[in-house]
């Protein structure tokens, strides 16, 4: 159990973290990632009933709870989510009131099995943790693709083009590392957002420019990070 709880802590903060950056909204819906915890989270439920005494009412009462409050409150941090469109694409970024919800809704989950007063459901909430963040997960970003759904219209098929990247002697030296949006006609001019600027040029440096693309490789929903 003990290895099962420093697990999800990690999982959590590094899931948090992540909220607060400022990232693309696919424009298709990708669930990568609450699959992935949902698995194991599913994985850690069977072992724990396997191992423990858990009635079947207490077992149905608790993922019952767990899955109306990951639905009904990955709803309503989704409404809190800030969604806009930058450099030809659509992002998002959880607000402070998303990450008080989230706190919120991880306690409210951790407090089920006290709450129902029922021993047979003993750390059967701590067991389902994963699982119940696995479904509030998803829940949250099914409600912030379709509230981005619209501006993805508006900006056109042509928006959001996959990232290319290039090797050259620009800024940072030789063997620097950029990233563009490929193809002509961007907001930057041919090129990609920021154009074919002059490289000494401080106020045209993408690494001075606060929306540039990150070149980091995420495994979840979202294909790319900004920084």
């Amino acid at each position: 159990m003990f290895w099962t709880i420093a697990f999800d802590v990690v999982v959590v903060a590094l899931l948090l973290y992540r909220q607060r950056r400022i990232r693309p909204v696919p424009r298709t819906l990708r669930l990568r990632m609450p699959i992935f915890l949902g698995v194991i989270g599913l994985i850690e439920v069977l072992a724990y009933t396997g191992s423990h005494h858990v009635s079947s009412s207490g077992l149905w009462l608790v993922l019952g709870v767990t899955v109306v409050g990951a639905a009904v409150l990955g709803f309503v941090r989704a409404l809190t989510v800030q969604i806009w469109k930058s450099n030809n694409w659509v992002v998002r970024q959880a607000t402070g009131l998303t990450m008080i919800l989230w706190v919120l809704s991880l306690v409210l989950h951790l407090a089920i099995g006290s709450g129902t007063g029922q021993v047979a459901t003993a750390h059967l909430e701590t067991a389902s943790f994963l699982l119940y963040v696995a479904l509030t997960l998803a829940a949250q970003a099914y409600v912030v693709h379709v509230r981005a759904a619209p501006l993805w219209r508006a900006l056109g098929p042509e928006a959001g083009r996959p990232l290319q990247f290039a090797f050259g002697n620009g800024p940072g030296g030789a063997g620097a590392f950029f990233t563009n949006f490929g193809g002509a006609g961007g907001p930057g001019g041919p090129g990609g957002p920021f154009g074919n600027a002059p490289r000494n040029d401080a106020r045209n440096d993408p690494r001075n420019d606060p929306t540039i693309i990150d070149a980091e490789v995420v495994e979840d929903e979202d294909p790319t990070e900004l920084r």
